[in-house]
Parts: structure tokens; sequence; C-alpha cells
């Protein structure tokens, strides 16, 4: 079993000591920040919810479910999108990884292998921070090594992030993304359009 342990900024720990600190009140020569417009909003969020061109799409690998995209052509897209951003592994996570045999091959099982991870992307659309948290794994962790197993997991926690900003969604749809529709939908939306 997994086990978990509470990240630096969950509830009830300790602030992390290199936030900055935040203006307790505003006054008119300190105004506070507007919002974003909504149109650079969605402008972004319409870029990042846009399918990856078929050519792009990749069939899963033997053993594996589910078309991908190449973390490079993830990666390129985000930064063409977005530009820079942050991406931290908020934690790593340790547990028992079972025995794998395959053909003659044996991979012993191990108590404590990295098996998966935390970790946060975090954006800055229209002058504010968005982040997502979500968790990567790997499929088969007694078969590597630990500084395998966290790549792997971390690869996985990234493209997930992403999706959950809208890049790459339509991969996680069933039947090859014909149930996507964040797309359409945001179109139907679009400010410039009326």
């Amino acid at each position: 079993m997994a086990r978990y342990t509470p990240a630096a900024d969950d509830p009830g720990t300790d602030p992390d000591p290199y936030d900055e600190p935040k203006p307790a009140k505003r006054s008119p020569a300190n105004p506070p920040a507007t919002n974003p417009p909504v149109a650079a909003d969605a402008s972004i969020l319409r870029q990042l919810a846009t399918p990856f061109p078929p050519a792009m799409v990749k069939a899963a690998p033997a053993g594996k479910y589910g078309e991908y995209v190449p973390h490079s052509d993830v990666n390129q897209r985000a930064l063409s999108i977005v530009g820079f951003y942050d991406f931290d592994v908020v934690q790593v996570i340790r547990g028992y990884a079972e025995e794998i045999k395959s053909g003659n091959k044996v991979w012993p099982s191990r108590a404590d292998a990295i098996v998966g991870v935390v970790c946060r992307l975090t954006i800055r659309v229209g002058g504010e921070e968005h982040s997502i948290t979500e968790v990567g794994t790997e499929d088969n962790p007694a078969m590597n090594n630990d500084a395998e197993n966290l790549k792997n997991a971390v690869s996985d926690a990234y493209k997930r992030c992403w999706m959950r900003n809208g890049l790459g969604l339509h991969l996680w749809c069933e039947k090859g993304g014909a149930g996507y529709w964040l797309d359409r939908q945001l179109d139907k939306h679009d400010p410039s359009e009326a």
C-alpha cells in the first residue's frame, strides 16, 4: 500500500517560508489588481483545448492503454500558448511494488519503491497564477530503479496537469476523442465571434 504524507501547503501544516507576504490593506495608492479580461482567459483556454493534430497522436505501446502525444510535443505546445510556467514535484509516493513475471524474466518485489508523485503546474494567465495539482504513477515499479520510476511518474503527472488545463484533454475521452466537445463549446462563447 502506498504511503501518503501531506504536502507542505496542506491545511494545518507550516506555511512555505518562501511565500511572499500579501499586503494587509489596499489604499488608493495601492489599488487591488483588476481581474484579467475574460476574453484573454477564453483565448488561452481555447488554444489549450484545441486537439493535437492526428499526425502527432501515437498509438499506445504494447500493454498500455490509450493514445498519447509525445512529451516533447506537449511541452512545445504548452510553451507556445502560455510561455514559461512552473512545474514542481510536491511529494514522492513510495509503496510496495509487486513481483512481475514476464516469460523467463522475474523482477522481484520491492517494499519501498517509488510508485508515484504529486506534482503542481502553475501557469500565468492575464497576470494571475492558476495552479493544478495532479498525481502521476509508474505502472510497473518493480521493473525499474527509483530514478526511472520517478522520471516516469513525473512525466505522467506533467501530462495530467496539462490535461486539467485542457491541453490533450481529447486523448482522455472515450472512442478516440469522439466524446470530446470542449473546443466546440468554447467556440460558442468566443466574445470575438459576436
